[in-house]
Order: structure tokens, then sequence, then C-alpha cells
């Protein structure tokens, strides 16, 4: 995919650090407009064709969180890929990188992030095709600290573990 073509939806509640994105994603030659809620955002959705969203999880002033916009994401454009974002760590990151995967994401990134590795992820999401939420069930072995969903089980290291 030509990357001057590519428009990128950054969603945020933190304004000033979508402006940054911004700016670092059209110096990449990216087309990008940026949305500090769910809300905001799924009015852009439906008002302009985007190939990519960068979709942070929470935001402070809303009752709708990234999960909400990801679903309609996933149902309205289904076509469009989503990096899920997020600030928590530890066993929470961890649910909601599943969760994120779960619901169709097709990245997921913990910030703070340098720009370089959005910038790595941008790429490979782009060359791959959309995913297609799965409806399986994840379930979390605490005894072995492994996830067990598809595509197989995932080993948690120690910093993850015990949950």
């Amino acid at each position: 995919m030509n990357s001057s073509v590519v428009s990128i939806l950054v969603v945020d509640d933190e304004l000033s650090f979508c402006e940054v994105l911004k700016i670092g994603l059209q110096d990449e030659g990216y087309r990008c407009n940026i949305s500090d809620g769910g809300a905001k955002a799924i009015k852009l959705l439906r008002e302009e064709k985007f190939d990519l969203v960068v979709l942070d999880i929470r935001f402070v002033s809303e009752s709708i969180d990234g999960f909400d916009v990801l679903k309609f994401i996933k149902k309205e454009y289904p076509k469009t890929k989503v990096i899920m974002m997020t600030a928590f760590s530890s066993e929470e990151g961890i649910w909601n990188e599943i969760n994120a995967k779960k619901f169709g994401a097709e990245d997921f990134i913990r910030k703070p992030f340098a720009l370089e590795m959005l910038l790595r992820d941008i790429k490979q999401v782009l060359e791959n095709p959309p995913t297609i939420p799965k409806r399986e069930e994840v379930s979390v072995s605490t005894n072995s600290a492994t996830v067990v969903g598809e595509p197989g089980p995932i080993a948690l290291i120690d910093a993850e573990h015990p949950l």
C-alpha cells in the first residue's frame, strides 16, 4: 500500500498526543485526522473513509471506550484496520491486548512508544489482510502461566504472571 494515499485516524482523549502523532504520520506521507474521543471518532468514520485507525482503549470523559469503537468499526467497516493502544500495563494490559485481538484489532501497542515503533506496526498491519473477529473463548491457566485460545496457547512471561 502506498503511504501517500493511506488515511489514518488517531483516537485518544489526550489531544496533544494526537497532534504529535498526526505530525509524525504526515511527515511520513500519511493522510491523518484526529479525534479526542470515541463518539467523535464514530462520527468521523461515518463521514470519511479510513484505511487504519490507531485507537486508545480508554476515554476519560465518555461512557463508550475503545472496545466499543473497535466493535463498531469491525461491524460497519470491516476492511478498516485497527491498532489498539493503551498506557495500562501488567495484568490489565494483558487482558486489554487479549480483548483487542478477540474483537478484531490487527495489532496492539503499549504507551509510551517511539514513533518508529508505531510506523513499523502500521507498515506491517497495512501489508496484511484485515482481522476478522473470532468468537471463540479465551481462558487463562494460572497453574501453567498460559493463555489458551486461537491460534494456540501463549506462555506468559514472569512479568505477566502471577495473574
